[in-house]
């Protein structure tokens, strides 16, 4: 299906507007790829916590945040009480991809793993 520049306009509201990116952007978006490509893909909780205020800086939180997964799983089934007693999971335990792996109701109210 093709959809036309007017067809566009009428249902986003868009205006055509040619742009160029200023320097600091082409910078922005340069170093923001560089983090992307020179991270491995997958991290643990403690390089992300290194890493956090770099990632919110260049909007990658939500990308990075996938990418420790593996660790997230592997400390939510074999070392949960190192886990729920983290700085991570107090940070981010309202997160979809820590919510995936543990399931907070196992924990009481002392903080103990039902």
């Amino acid at each position: 299906m093709v959809i036309s520049i007017q067809k566009l306009k009428t249902l986003f509201e868009a205006q055509r507007v040619k742009a160029k990116p200023t320097k600091e952007e082409i910078e922005f978006v340069n170093k923001r790829s560089q983090i992307e490509e020179e991270l491995p893909d997958f991290l643990s909780i403690e390089l992300f916590l290194n890493y956090y205020d770099l990632f919110t800086r260049f909007g990658l939180e939500d990308i990075m945040l996938t990418r420790t997964e593996n660790d997230i799983f592997y400390l939510a089934t074999y070392e949960p009480h190192k886990f729920i007693n983290s700085d991570f999971y107090r940070r981010f335990k309202d997160k979809r991809v820590v919510q995936k792996h543990f399931d907070i109701s196992r924990v009481n109210s002392r903080g103990n793993i039902n």
